[in-house]
């Protein structure tokens, strides 16, 4: 009996702790109100849980994985921390992938729904910084990016990033 047990302890405990350390914890996340707006908004919703991986930059070596689903910085230039993320919406029957921009004025937060993506593609959010310049590759324009901006990416597909400009978000093909 005590071998059987030891058998068992000995295969499955590798399994277990390998399941434990696949498991990424979830150290940034929507603030409550701009979650309740978001279901008040569109429903059920997750986060796309999209992970990629992490790396010491100093040592040049891959030290885990992390999100890559959601981002703030103030995306329309009032000074206050806005939202974008990656959602699957519960009430989607085909469960795309939804990028969605939470704007706040200091009190409440109003979604966008800015694209959606297919789930089968790999597909991330990350943070423009205020400042970087890039070239809309379908119309040649070049945008100096005055706040933060969003950039949606398929991977190895396509790219793009939203930009807040003129009271609306617009959209620069900055990837193919």
């Amino acid at each position: 009996m005590r071998a059987h047990l030891l058998f068992w302890f000995v295969i499955l405990l590798p399994v277990a702790l390998a399941a434990q350390q696949s498991k990424i914890e979830r150290s940034f996340a929507l603030p409550e109100s701009a979650a309740n707006s978001l279901t008040c908004a569109c429903g059920s919703w997750a986060y796309a849980d999209i992970a990629i991986p992490k790396y010491d930059r100093h040592k040049g070596k891959r030290i885990g994985q992390e999100y890559a689903d959601l981002i703030s910085g103030d995306f329309n230039g009032d000074g206050v921390e806005d939202y974008a993320g990656i959602f699957s919406l519960k009430d989607s029957t085909d469960t795309p992938l939804f990028l969605i921009v939470l704007l706040s004025d200091g009190s409440a937060f109003k979604c966008h729904i800015l694209d959606q993506g297919d789930s089968s593609i790999p597909t991330i959010v990350r943070l423009i910084r205020r400042g970087t310049t890039q070239k809309d590759l379908s119309t040649g324009q070049k945008y100096t990016y005055a706040y933060y901006a969003i950039g949606w990416c398929y991977y190895e597909k396509a790219g793009s990033t939203y930009y807040y400009m003129d009271g609306k978000f617009i959209n620069v093909s900055t990837s193919d």
